[in-house]
Formats: C-alpha cells, structure tokens, sequence
C-alpha cells in the first residue's frame, strides 16, 4: 500500500499553481515542509512538469529575449544578475584579474571564463580586449611586488616571496598576491629541472 502524502489534494494544487508561476521549488519544499525530489515526483505522478503545464514558468530556461537585467539566477550563490555578470565581463575584458574580479563578485574565476565563451564574450572575440602580463617579464617591478631570488637556495627564495605574498594580501592587492603565486609555481618547475640537470 502507497504511504499518504504529508498533503492534502488542495495543498498540493495550491503548491503547483506556485510553481507553475515560477517560484523556485527550493522554496516550496521548505513551506510545504517536503523534499524538493518529492515535489518533481509529485510533478510527474500529476502530469504537472514545467514542459506539459501550460503557460508555466520555467525558470530554469532562458526567455526567448534573455533573461531581464536584474534576474538572480537561483543557482548562483552570490545572486549573480545578467548586470553583475555584464560589468565582471566589461571589467575583465579591460584588463582586471579573474582571481580579484571572483573574489569581489563571489564567483570562481573558472565560472567567468565560462560565461564568457557562453555569451561569445572572451577576450579573443573582443577587439578591444586588454591582455594582461603572464609570469616573469622585462622592465621594471610593479611596486610592492619586490622579493629577492636566490638560484642556489630554493628555501630562501620561498620565504622571501611569501613575506611579499602576504604583504600584498594584507594590503588588499589580490591581484599582486595572484600574479606572485603563478609566478611561485612556475619558479618550482624551474628549480625541480635545476636540480635534475645540474644535481643542486
């Protein structure tokens, strides 16, 4: 025999309308006081998917004229916004670190990357696009980005550039901090292929 629903008929009819005008399900589950898995199974059971009711809104599918300025998608745990996304996007196509740009809008900086191929928008589509320096490079050191490199003493050199790592962090350069952590892991490659040619 069928366990009862937690819900009466007119309670799950009230859920679904709610549903069906696009409230998120995570919400409902918590005011019906059910499993979100639970409510998709009711969905099926009663012929209530968002693709067979009619007229439904299905907020997991973009719109046909793409979602509104300021539509916060449920999947995104800083409440991202097509705005927010458009301004990271403008920002990092004019020269801004992915890393900084992450931890100010509360995203990962892989997720930027995405957005961009997905909205034809990374910098390799855009003319205008500002590429920033990868790893060690000629001229003269950014302020504040100073350390001392020692061939011979791998340990030394670490310490030195943790020291101005950490400075950079304290300061609230995360850009700088970034740049000197790439470097760090490059300069480790460096120093293993070192040892193996040179035995030191």
């Amino acid at each position: 025999m069928p366990r009862r629903s937690k819900l009466t008929e007119a309670q799950w009819d009230a859920l679904f309308a709610r549903d069906a005008a696009g409230e998120p399900r995570g919400r409902l589950a918590k005011a019906y006081g059910v499993a979100v898995g639970t409510i998709a199974w009711q969905a099926r059971r009663r012929g209530r998917l968002k693709g067979q009711a009619e007229g439904a809104v299905d907020r997991r599918r973009r719109p046909e004229g793409g979602w509104p300025a300021g539509h916060v998608f449920v999947q995104s745990r800083s409440g991202m916004t097509p705005e927010r996304w458009d301004e990271a996007l403008d920002r990092y196509a004019a020269g801004e670190d992915a890393a900084a740009l992450g931890a100010e809008y509360g995203f990962h900086p892989a997720s930027l990357a995405a957005r961009a191929k997905a909205e034809r928008r990374r910098k390799c589509d855009r003319p205008d696009a500002v590429y920033r320096p990868r790893g060690p490079h000629g001229g003269a050191p950014r302020a504040g980005c100073a350390f001392t490199f020692q061939g011979n003493d791998p340990e030394a050199t670490r310490a030195s550039l943790a020291q101005t790592v950490e400075r950079a962090m304290d300061e609230g350069r995360l850009a700088d901090a970034t740049a000197l952590l790439r470097l760090w892991m490059e300069m480790r490659a460096y120093f293993a292929l070192r040892r193996r040619v040179l035995g030191r």
